[in-house]
């Protein structure tokens, strides 16, 4: 009966297109810089507040790898707070957010919390903040930027390789906060200009993949 089956299985599946066996996993559910997909070829993406909570579908590919954030913003005045971005809940996630007139940049690993803060003031008035995360090997480094200058750091023990299913937040923490030194949705007062994230390690180049693919292939 098993024998019949397997033979069963092997004609429908010559019938209906499904060979040869596909068996890769990275590969097929790795983002795909092509048009008509979210995910964009020159790795840089730009946001101009007020926007929607992005899905992560379209959010920017952050985990597992080098990037850079770049905000600029305006306060009225150092008691102008709230968050830049989220991305996550509180079980796992990431966020930039001011407080207390710092930048404080939280790094959640499923509520262990690594966190840096500014060691200087954020100033009033038009400025750029940023964050820039360097991954080596398992492990990473965080490092808060002010106009340019270093103002902080802090290393953690391990990369996330994907944040979270709910997607990229900017401005504002609707859902449950990725942590609990504010209450949500702890919108930031002042003006968000942009948000610029950009990834650092790229990926393959298409014609690797295709040669890869091919040598699969050649395997069925």
């Amino acid at each position: 009966k098993l024998r019949k089956l397997i033979d069963l299985w092997w004609i429908e599946a010559g019938k209906y297109g499904v060979l040869p066996l596909d068996d890769r996993t990275v590969e097929l559910f790795a983002p795909r810089f092509l048009p008509g997909y979210p995910h964009h070829a020159n790795h840089e993406y730009i946001y101009y507040p007020p926007i929607s909570q992005l899905p992560s579908d379209a959010s920017p590919a952050i985990g597992n790898r080098s990037w850079i954030m770049t905000a600029e913003i305006q306060r009225s005045n150092e008691k102008v707070d709230g968050v830049i971005f989220v991305y996550g809940t509180q079980n796992v996630g990431l966020g930039c957010y001011i407080k207390d007139n710092l930048l404080v940049f939280d790094y959640n690993i499923y509520t262990d919390h690594y966190v840096v803060r500014s060691d200087c003031t954020v100033p009033t008035g038009q400025c750029t903040i940023g964050v820039d995360f360097r991954r080596l090997d398992y492990k990473g480094t965080i490092t808060l930027l002010i106009d340019g200058n270093e103002c902080g750091s802090v290393h953690i023990p391990s990369v996330l390789r994907m944040i979270s299913a709910s997607g990229l937040q900017i401005g504002r923490n609707n859902l449950s906060t990725i942590t609990t030194n504010y209450k949500a949705p702890f919108k930031f007062k002042g003006k968000i200009k942009y948000v610029k994230f950009k990834l650092l390690h790229f990926e393959p180049k298409p014609e690797d993949n295709q040669n890869r693919f091919n040598a699969e292939m050649a395997k069925q």
